[in-house]
């Protein structure tokens, strides 16, 4: 059995990483499983009722770290493919920038991150392709998804893919078009995705 495929998006709040992979989804051609956008899958099974997509506690990060670890222990157990909106680095950056508000915690909660994402780096038993999604100019400011949030995160992520050399392709800021023309350039050779004719 080949190796499987593991997609996983990194990014921001609001970067589009979900709609890139509800595209992937639609267009797949071989089975697959996908690690969701954990908070609101916590939330639509009443898992933790108060659970939401804004990460704005360090006890939501923990929910959705340890939920998170448990989903990735089955990766590549059946399926040649995986997708997911939700990265190790994505939660350690917000584990980061909440964790001066609970030092027991928060220092818990960096510890899980750090060990998920090298967890993620060495796993030889599938292969790992990480998109980075630039922010998007226009996303939908609630109080939480601002433009201030939004860099802050955003800046911590990239910072973390570069203190653990993580190898990632980069998704610029564009159409959803232009973005999806870059996947294809990256995983086309892998030919999992019936891929429509794209032009920029």
């Amino acid at each position: 059995m080949e190796t499987p495929i593991f997609i996983q998006f990194t990014g921001a709040q609001g970067s589009g990483k979900t709609t890139l992979l509800e595209e992937l989804r639609q267009i797949a051609k071989v089975s697959f499983s996908v690690v969701g956008e954990v908070s609101r899958d916590l939330r639509a099974a009443s898992y933790v009722k108060n659970v939401d997509i804004k990460a704005t506690t360090i006890e939501q990060i923990m929910i959705e770290l340890n939920f998170l670890l448990e989903r990735y222990r089955v990766l590549g157990k059946g399926d040649p493919l995986i997708l997911s909106c939700r990265s190790p680095m994505d939660v350690y950056a917000y584990a980061l920038n909440l964790a001066k508000d609970d030092s027991v915690l928060g220092g818990y909660s960096l510890d899980i991150a750090i060990q998920y994402i090298l967890y993620t780096l060495d796993r030889k038993d599938v292969n790992v392709i990480t998109f980075y999604t630039e922010p998007l100019d226009k996303f939908e400011d609630d109080g939480v998804r601002n433009k201030e949030s939004v860099s802050l995160i955003d800046a911590t992520i990239k910072s973390i893919i570069h203190s653990f050399h993580i190898p990632v392709i980069v998704l610029k800021k564009g159409t959803l078009q232009e973005r999806m023309a870059t996947i294809k350039d990256s995983l086309e050779k892998y030919n999992l995705f019936s891929f429509p004719e794209v032009t920029q």
